[in-house]
């Protein structure tokens, strides 16, 4: 498997396996979070482009995440945000012939499209190298 969707599944099955935040949310999506209602979780495509070194057969990823929560400001959705980061702990160091190396926050953004909705856009970055 690549290491993009490795680590995917990894990271679905560790925020579907926290307790603490599916008490937070209503779905934990893979790709299209259908009709589910808000609050919930999606997980999008990975980007991957080659990372490595000698000997190190590597990718670097960048991993999305979209948040939505509807409520009267942001706080809703920024809990859900910080939750994100304590599942995450619980990906394994090792996927499918992997190793991850690192996998971090990079970057998030808020937003509010409408009224009362709340959407973080939220990039996670991993580097992985595949055990030979």
């Amino acid at each position: 498997m690549s290491a993009g969707a490795s680590l995917r599944v990894a990271m679905l099955a560790a925020l579907r396996g926290d307790a603490a935040l599916g008490a937070l949310v209503n779905q934990i999506a893979d790709g299209d979070q259908g009709k589910a209602s808000p609050p919930a979780i999606t997980i999008g495509e990975a980007s991957e482009t080659g990372w490595g070194a000698r000997a190190v057969d590597g990718r670097a990823l960048r991993v999305p995440l979209t948040v939505t929560d509807r409520g009267d400001g942001p706080a809703g959705v920024a809990g859900i945000v910080d939750a994100i980061d304590t599942a995450l702990a619980a990906v394994p160091a090792t996927i499918d012939g992997w190793r991850l190396l690192d996998l971090r926050f990079a970057r998030s953004r808020l937003l509010s499209p409408r009224q009362g909705e709340w959407v973080a856009l939220v990039d996670y970055g991993a580097r992985l190298a595949r055990i030979i």
